[in-house]
């Protein structure tokens, strides 16, 4: 079997420094992270060409795609999370995260930060929640900016003190508010609060109605209404609770849409307006309100949907009406103008009906309303709106018509302009004094009014706190200081000061300047002259700036640079100049001393040499990595081991073999035992057992050995515990049979005796069902160098029928050499 082994394949695993790898990963891992950021997607990353980091072999290129993705895949994860926490902070609640599904990071992380907000009002600690890296981070951030902006929960305290900010559902954000519905409403544009039903609906009029509880249309208007248990206030829309007996059912009950106490052991679920209780006494159905006879007046189609119904006016065609036929349907028929006397035609013109409508057509000249047009003779309306020489009173505005004019009544609140509209806001406020109640101020709205509580003079209502506040007089600019008094707000009022270096004058009532000058209130040195100013004084030096007065030499140049307080900061020195300095920038590799206030050398491998794999020497400005001997320096900080055999720089004679090392090489005079012949390839050494022994020499031919190979392994000095076994080499054997394969063995008998190396056997079939047995070679512990050992490996092929009976062997001597260098 052993002559018809082709090949023993050696595959071995030679540990890479730990400095290079984490250089790799960091440089791979940056070009991912910022790909993230830049694309939605990471699927195509892999086309990416990778960062240059010198020359690199196909499975270098391939490890780095493999960081590449993976910190892209990361920092994509930590946008999505920002995502949901930015929303959940600043837009609104989490149902506003779209296409999101349960236990995505977007959706947790918003999550995680309402959690965070609520440990903050609830005074528990922002430290983290355990839940998990993207959702403690979302929690410790929401939690701390809400303790850092002192967040206010203005949902809790307007519920707390009996108000309410938004008709539906009050969302709490850091520093800030915000009103939402649920499906199928929006908010008012009016006030961003009230929940009105979305257009996409019938719209009726109690769409933007105040009602608090319950609406009813009513013709073109609305009547609104209470729930059972409340009450309907004066001002005709809030609703107030009539506090009946509590019931802890209410608690646990699961009602449709909402729970009442019938007494202090009972209660009962009820529905909204529009819907009826089904039979299970919890679930809210629709009421079909058209099943119902005559809910609409006659001429009108019923249309339901859910919570009510609206009444929809038939529509003809212009120029036709309906008519009821004999089953009682509606039908659209022609109308004859003429006949009606409905139609415009004026007078010396003739009505001519026709289908849908009709026409006027001229007998006489034109009449009043009319001119002439002196080309073509024909009848030209006049525009009297256009014109303005229209009667119609401010209330009205005009609408021109053929022949003459119509005043058209504004809607309600505004009042005719000159652009033959109604845009004019009627401010009812001045023009009806009376048109709140006593005790209510009135404040003008676009097109309506509003009655709010009468406030005291310098403080108005607010609509959210629902109470009086004072008005900032001096922020709103409403205050009569005069432009040289400051404002300062008090509590319902406002005071004019003077500004520094002003005095009030009791005569004149305004604010006078002080001469600092004169009344000798200045600051200014010997060798400074006060000149006042308007508030203020400047002092002016009798030198230039930068220089000094002194006494018999005149004016002399200030040395900044030697001053206490040194002028100059971060990397730079001071560099004087007459009568001034400059901050000179240190040359590169140099830092500025500030006891000395000069420029050093910086010792670079202090802080830096930890990115030289080797050694550090330091430089003028500058500092360079160096290698051991038989090391070579690759990317200015690596050390890459020199292969002096495969380079042919040894010394080794023909009869040699030449093992590398990490840093160095080994010369192996290898001699083969009798009947061995040797074969040198490369670092690869064979000895191999001749076809034919001698005859009558039973020494040869009894000798099981066959093959005798020697290799080498270099390894780095392991300097931390292995958590696992390090895999050095597998030696594969095939084409075996079921009982070779079972006697064969793998046995370490030279070199093992610290007991640092192990292997293990392990059988397997391939594709075409033969047998091959692979034995795995192990490093057990971590090894320091310098360390070698010649390592001999047996394969050795048993009997299987009779016991104990050696067949054939062969050996494998590796030479292990571990370098004094962890690279």
């Amino acid at each position: 079997m052993w002559h018809q082994v082709a090949s023993v394949l050696l595959a071995f695993l030679i540990t890479a420094n730990a400095v290079q790898l984490q250089h790799s990963i960091s440089i791979c891992c940056d070009v991912g992270a910022e790909y993230a950021n830049e694309h939605s997607s990471c699927e195509a990353i892999d086309s990416e060409p990778v960062p240059d980091m010198g020359p690199m072999e196909d499975e270098d290129i391939q490890d780095c795609h493999v960081m590449m993705r993976s910190c892209c895949i990361k920092q994509l994860q930590r946008n999505m999370c920002f995502d949901g926490l930015f929303t959940r902070a600043n837009i609104g609640s989490c149902d506003r995260v779209q296409g999101d599904s349960c236990g995505s990071i977007e959706k947790t992380c918003c999550e995680c930060c309402e959690l965070g907000i609520k440990a903050f009002h609830e005074s528990a600690p922002c430290d983290g929640t355990d839940l998990g890296t993207e959702c403690d981070f979302a929690f410790r951030d929401c939690c701390g900016r809400a303790s850092s902006n002192n967040d206010m929960d203005e949902c809790t305290l307007a519920r707390e003190n009996n108000h309410r900010l938004c008709s539906s559902k009050c969302v709490n954000l850091i520093t800030s508010f915000v009103c939402e519905c649920p499906v199928g409403y929006v908010l008012a544009a009016a006030d961003n609060m009230t929940c009105i039903r979305d257009r996409e609906e019938p719209a009726n009029a109690c769409d933007e109605s105040p009602c608090e509880q319950r609406c009813q249309p009513n013709g073109s208007s609305y009547v609104c209404g209470c729930n059972d248990g409340y009450e309907l206030q004066e001002n005709g829309y809030s609703c107030l609770e009539n506090n009946p007996p509590p019931s802890l059912g209410c608690l646990y009950a699961s009602c449709d849409y909402a729970c009442r106490s019938v007494d202090a052991s009972s209660y009962e679920c009820y529905c909204d307006t529009g819907y009826d209780l089904d039979s299970d006494g919890t679930t809210c159905i629709d009421i079909d309100e058209c099943q119902e006879e005559n809910v609409c007046p006659l001429h009108k189609r019923c249309q339901n949907y859910r919570g009510g119904f609206y009444c929809e006016t038939t529509r003809c065609a212009e120029g036709e009406q309906f008519v009821f036929d004999e089953s009682n349907n509606i039908q659209c028929r022609d109308v004859d103008e003429c006949a009606r006397g409905t139609h415009n035609c004026q007078d010396g013109f003739r009505c001519d009906n026709s289908p849908g409508s009709f026409r006027c057509t001229r007998i006489s000249p034109c009449g009043t309303g009319y001119t002439v047009n002196s080309l073509t003779q024909q009848c030209r309306d006049i525009d009297e709106c256009l014109q303005d020489t229209d009667d119609c009173p401010p209330e009205f505005y005009c609408q021109n018509t053929m022949g003459s004019y119509k005043c058209r009544p504004c809607r309600q609140g505004f009042k005719a302009d000159s652009a033959d509209g109604c845009t004019r806001d009627i401010n009812e406020c001045e023009e009806q004094a009376d048109v709140c109640p006593r005790g209510q101020a009135c404040v003008n709205t676009y097109g309506s009014y509003r009655c709010n509580p009468a406030c005291p003079q310098g403080f108005q209502y607010s609509v959210i706190y629902r109470e009086c506040r004072d008005i900032n007089e001096c922020a709103l600019g409403t205050d009569d200081c005069q432009a040289n008094q400051v404002c300062q707000n008090r509590e319902g009022a406002y005071e004019c000061g003077c500004r520094n270096g002003m005095e009030f004058n009791e005569v004149t009532r305004e604010c006078d300047d002080i001469n600092e000058c004169e009344t000798n209130t200045n600051n200014c040195r010997y060798n400074e002259q006060c000149h006042n100013t308007v508030g203020s004084f400047a002092c002016q030096q009798r030198c230039q700036l930068n220089y000094r007065y002194v006494e018999e030499e005149g004016c002399v140049d200030v040395n900044e640079c030697e001053q206490a307080q040194y002028p100059c900061f971060g990397n730079s020195q001071c560099v004087n100049v007459p009568g001034s300095y400059r901050c000179q920038q240190c040359p590169r590799g140099q830092i500025a001393n500030r006891d000395t206030r000069r420029c050093e050398d910086v010792d670079e491998c202090k802080y830096q040499g930890a990115s030289c794999m080797g050694g550090c020497v330091n430089t003028f400005g500058s500092y360079m990595c160096t290698c051991p001997n038989g090391y070579e320096l690759l990317n200015r900080f690596n050390c890459r081991d020199i292969n002096e055999c495969r380079r042919n720089i040894h010394n080794c004679s023909s009869q040699s073999a030449c093992f590398d090392t990490r840093g160095g090489f080994k010369c192996k005079n290898i001699q083969c035992p009798q009947y061995y012949r040797k074969e040198i390839n490369g670092d690869e050494v064979r000895c191999v057992k001749v076809t034919l022994c001698p005859n009558n020499d039973f020494n040869c031919v009894d000798d099981p050995v066959k093959l005798i190979t020697y290799n080498k392994i270099a390894l780095p000095s392991l300097t931390r515990e292995l958590r696992q076994p390090l895999q050095l080499l597998r030696l594969q054997i095939g084409d075996l049979t079921v009982s070779q394969a079972n006697g064969l063995r793998f046995v370490l008998t030279q070199g093992n005796e610290l007991g640092l190396f192990s292997v293990t056997k392990d059988l397997n079939r391939d594709r075409l069902g033969n047998w091959f047995a692979t034995g795995t070679l192990y490093l057990e512990r971590a090894v320091t160098g310098p360390f070698e050992t010649d390592l001999r490996l047996e394969m050795q092929l048993f009997s299987t029928t009779q016991e104990n009976q050696l067949l054939s062997v062969t050996t494998a001597v590796f030479s292990i050499d571990v370098s004094p260098n962890s690279f």
